[in-house]
């Protein structure tokens, strides 16, 4: 099933943030006793982004550095730009 036959590429997902609530029986070890707690994880919608343009922008300054072509690098260059 194809839904369209374009893609975008909009940037990359580096890290995400989690609220840990204990609500998960785990033992846990204090300084005199293991005592159980209950833990949970839940992801809370932020995170680290890195967006398409400084992906682009690292991949060229990477290929600058090798003394890659940019253009022989990418053979659709012309698409993507």
């Amino acid at each position: 099933m194809a839904i369209g036959s374009r893609f975008c590429f909009v940037g990359v997902i580096a890290a995400v943030f989690f609220r840990t609530q204990l609500n998960q029986i785990i033992a846990v070890p204090i300084p005199t006793q293991v005592q159980p707690l209950a833990q949970q994880q839940e992801m809370i919608d932020l995170g680290i982004v890195f967006k398409a343009n400084t992906v682009v922008e690292t991949v060229k300054a990477f290929l600058k550095s090798r003394n890659i072509d940019h253009d022989q690098a990418s053979p659709s260059s012309s698409a993507a730009e």
